[in-house]
């Protein structure tokens, strides 16, 4: 009965360890030789790919990875996936505006459909061992669709910064939105001048990637921008 207990203990674990690809460190005390087995990183590693074709179902497809030569090596592979759920018709569903914005944060794309120019400055942090970094955009709404209405001139934008490290990991983000419901008259003062905006990112010192996005709401238009930053 005890057996059976610790069994239906484990389980969930093994489990999760087995969907995962991992391993199931269990029935030893040695926790140190457990800590290195599972945090051991193998002289050589390969990442497997594969294409999934047309399995849109939604449903769990098995995976099987195999090698001809068993004896030398052992295989950590999870056992199967879940297909993407597509839309009506096998149709893999758009991507929305917040997975659009997610994607550009990491990549390196230079989009200039919204006219925008990214500064940064640095300064010291309130918070010991760490440097600001104070992103600055200035947006010229003049070249944007502000649609009337009820009387006003109306837009929104939404403003990313992120700094990412050479692995390309972000560090630190931040994001604003700004909401606009202009009369006229300073519609037409700020088209003149353009608006300003600052994110301020706080991290420790070393070498970065600032990622910069800026996404209007009428068209979903974006401009995204990458400056090196050196924190010393």
């Amino acid at each position: 009965a005890l057996n059976s207990r610790l069994f239906l203990i484990n389980q969930p674990l093994s489990d999760l360890a087995e969907a995962t690809g991992g391993l199931f460190f269990h029935n030893n005390n040695d926790l140190l030789h457990g800590f290195r087995k599972l945090g051991s990183v193998p002289d050589v590693s390969y990442v497997l790919g594969f294409h999934r074709g047309d399995a849109t179902d939604g449903k769990y497809h098995k995976l099987k990875v195999s090698l001809v030569d068993t004896k030398s090596y052992l295989v950590q592979a999870r056992p199967g996936y879940f297909a993407y759920a597509g839309a009506p018709g096998g149709k893999p569903a758009p991507p929305s505006a917040r997975e659009l914005i997610d994607r550009e944060v990491t990549g390196n794309s230079t989009l200039t459909d919204v006219p925008a120019k990214v500064a940064f400055r640095l300064e010291s942090s309130k918070q010991a061992g760490l440097m600001t970094v104070k992103a600055q955009i200035h947006v010229a709404i003049d070249k944007l669709q502000f649609p009337v209405r009820d009387g006003r001139m109306t837009q929104q934008l939404t403003l990313v910064a992120a700094l990412l490290d050479a692995s390309g990991n972000v560090v630190a983000g931040k994001e604003g939105t700004m909401d606009f419901a202009l009369t006229a008259a300073t519609f037409t003062r700020l088209s003149e001048s353009g608006i300003n905006a600052g994110l301020n990112l706080d991290v420790p010192p070393g070498t970065y990637r600032l990622r910069t996005v800026v996404e209007e709401a009428v068209n979903g238009k974006m401009a995204t921008s990458t400056l090196t930053v050196e924190v010393k």
